[in-house]
């Protein structure tokens, strides 16, 4: 039986990959010839006037599939968020720019149709905003990663971290298409690397069955339980976590003002 990962091996090794020609071609092109297309310079207006921008209550994100099932809840229920610390800010914006300079150069380059694509499922309470669908239709999704992070994905694993797989999984199930190009680039050297990614059931049957999960604990009123860590306030996971000041204290879904 195929799996996944051989199947993305297979591509790999074929001429199926979208994103990484035009994109060499155009890291290979002198600053002064790349000239943005008109289409890219409103779309970069309308990213920096939030006009793609949606409220995260009142569904499930599909970047969020692969977080502590308590803090999806969480932001589903609008539950109020601590700022970023300084050094997480910093890398988001960067990991913002470094999206807004790819979605740019596709749309240039013809090579993506649309950037900022807005998918959303009533009934399982999930959307989000792919990064963009590329040109034969298939998805993409840009991921800006530390050098550490980036050396482990691509030339250790040589596949794409599990929760970046739900993510596309849950976008495949919500907008239907059947590859993605799912991209790495080192945020200190540049280097990047393509993935193309398969449509896979084993994948979309784990994202429904964590939405369920979740709808089931919006309906009932209840959240999650805590992570072990996170009940003695130590971990990563905690310390990165926007809810932590109010995780512990919270008792219901409906005291945040968002059941459905």
């Amino acid at each position: 039986m195929a799996t996944l990962k051989g199947l993305l091996n297979e591509a790999q090794r074929g001429s199926d990959l979208v994103v990484t020609a035009p994109h060499t071609e155009w890291m290979e092109t002198p600053e002064e010839e790349q000239n943005y297309s008109d289409e890219a310079i409103a779309f970069i207006g309308d990213v920096l006037r939030r006009k793609y921008k949606h409220p995260r209550a009142g569904r499930f994100s599909p970047s969020a599939m692969g977080e502590c099932h308590r803090r999806v809840v969480f932001g589903y229920a609008g539950a109020p968020q601590l700022p970023p610390e300084m050094d997480n800010q910093e890398m988001m914006d960067h990991g913002s720019w470094t999206h807004l300079k790819w979605q740019a150069e596709g749309i240039t380059l013809g090579y993506m149709k649309a950037a900022e694509v807005w998918v959303f499922d009533e009934d399982l309470k999930c959307g989000g905003s792919m990064d963009a669908v590329l040109y034969d239709d298939s998805g993409f999704e840009l991921k800006s990663a530390g050098w550490n992070i980036y050396n482990r994905v691509v030339l250790k694993d040589c596949y794409p971290k599990y929760e970046n797989l739900l993510q596309d999984a849950a976008y495949k199930l919500l907008r239907d298409f059947d590859w993605t190009s799912v991209t790495y680039e080192d945020r200190s050297s540049g280097n990047f690397h393509e993935f193309r990614i398969p449509r896979d059931a084993k994948l979309e049957k784990e994202v429904i069955k964590r939405l369920k999960t979740y709808n089931a604990f919006v309906q009932a009123d209840k959240l999650p339980p805590m992570l072990d860590e996170c009940e003695m306030r130590m971990g990563q996971v905690y310390k990165r976590c926007p809810f932590r000041k109010i995780c512990a204290k919270a008792k219901s879904v409906s005291e945040f003002g968002q059941v459905s």
